[in-house]
């Protein structure tokens, strides 16, 4: 049996809209439109018989589906930012209100939506075992926001403070 590995797998999109910021006193206040840059992080584990994380594919079609569809040329205040469900007796959504959508609040929405389609039939299979790591959304060339999967806050926060060794524990050392 080989060995298994943690492997990120980044896909990266682009998209065009306008948005403005009610009761912003700025230039943002303004409509006005952006080409943003959607960066996508998932993770999974490759070796044995699993030869990748996910299929670029299959990421393509779930942020095409999921995302792209709603946002690109659109104007993002216009936008319903429905959460899709997880599938079930109960079919309940929840909707995001975004009446300020900042590059923050829409990198949280986007987020929410890809982790909750990634088990939504036609998705589950592909992405059996991966999860969302990271999404960035950048707003121009130089500014942007990123959303990280809370099991990897602690990580980002011991980078950013300078860290440069970790050690994780090996959950067989408890027994």
């Amino acid at each position: 049996m080989s060995r298994l590995a943690t492997v990120n797998v980044v896909k990266t999109f682009t998209f065009d809209a306008a948005h403005f910021l009610p009761n912003y006193d700025g230039k943002c206040g303004k409509l006005h439109g952006h080409t943003y840059t959607l960066i996508t992080c998932f993770v999974g584990q490759v070796g044995g018989d699993r030869c990748m994380v996910a299929d670029f594919g299959a990421i393509k079609d779930l942020v095409q589906e999921v995302v792209l569809d709603d946002l690109d040329h659109s104007c993002l205040n216009d936008v319903n930012w429905e959460i899709y469900p997880d599938p079930g007796e109960d079919f309940t959504s929840e909707v995001w209100e975004l009446s300020q959508p900042t590059a923050e609040n829409m990198v949280v929405a986007i987020a929410e939506r890809l982790k909750a389609a990634l088990t939504l039939p036609g998705h589950a299979e592909a992405f059996e075992g991966v999860h969302l790591r990271q999404v960035t959304l950048f707003e121009t060339p130089t500014s942007y926001a990123s959303w990280i999967a809370e099991d990897q806050v602690e990580l980002a926060l011991r980078l950013a403070e300078g860290a440069t060794t970790f050690f994780i524990d090996d959950p067989e050392e408890d027994n």
